[in-house]
Formats: C-alpha cells, structure tokens, sequence
C-alpha cells in the first residue's frame, strides 16, 4: 500500500498475553493507522463475565492514533481481554489477555529475619 492509499482503517495491540502477580505494572499499546477524517479511536477491556468496558475514548481528526494504558499497580480487576476499536468503520484488534494472579505466595508472606528456638515450649505443649 502506497502511503496514500488506504483501503481501511488498520488496528493492532500490543503488550497482552501475560500473567502477572497483583501489584505488578503493565502496559498496552494500541496503534491505529489510515483513519477517516472524524473518528473515535478507543481502548477496551472485555471482563471474564462478558462485561465491556471502554477505558480509554479519543475522538480525534488525524490519519494516525497511538494509545498506551499503563497500569502501574495491577489487581484482580484488571483480568480481561483487551482490545482496540475504532469507528467509524468498525475496525477491531485482535484480543489480548491479561490475567491477573490471585495469590503469590512469595510476596504476601513475611519470614522473621531471625529464626525463634520454640523448640522447648512445643515439647512441653504436647499433650499426649
């Protein structure tokens, strides 16, 4: 395709398709080329219970969007599929996913620095 002729808007994501601990950032990014003239460009994430939700909504004039969510501290609500839509016409990106672990042990747990010796009062304790 020549730079002139655009036969329709192209959508396309990246930054998807991971699993990360809750509390980790992340980052999408969604690039959007061969826009018509007025058009909304838009970020979506699709919840597990079908629920959609549009996080980020750009009308705007020009041929070339980029959008980039960064989430810096993610939680179990962030757990979806997301997708980039624009319209008018209706061009939509593939869908990535991104999940959210519920637990990670490693970071919720907390090891004294010093092992206690309880050894004597758990013998006592014990009740045969």
């Amino acid at each position: 395709a020549s730079a002139g002729g655009c036969s329709g808007a192209l959508v396309s994501i990246s930054g998807g398709n991971s699993v990360l601990p809750a509390g980790q950032g992340f980052k999408l990014s969604c690039e959007f080329t061969c826009l018509s003239p007025q058009h909304v460009t838009q970020l979506w994430r699709e919840s597990r219970n079908e629920d959609r939700v549009s996080l980020v909504n750009i009308t705007s004039s020009l041929s070339s969007v980029s959008l980039v969510l960064s989430i810096s501290s993610a939680t179990k609500a962030d757990t979806g599929y997301y997708f980039c839509r624009t319209q008018p016409p209706d061009t939509i990106s593939p869908k990535v996913a991104i999940q959210i672990a519920d637990n990670v042990t490693t970071s919720t747990l907390t090891t004294p620095s010093t092992p206690r010796c309880d050894s004597t009062q758990q013998h006592s304790s014990a009740a045969g």
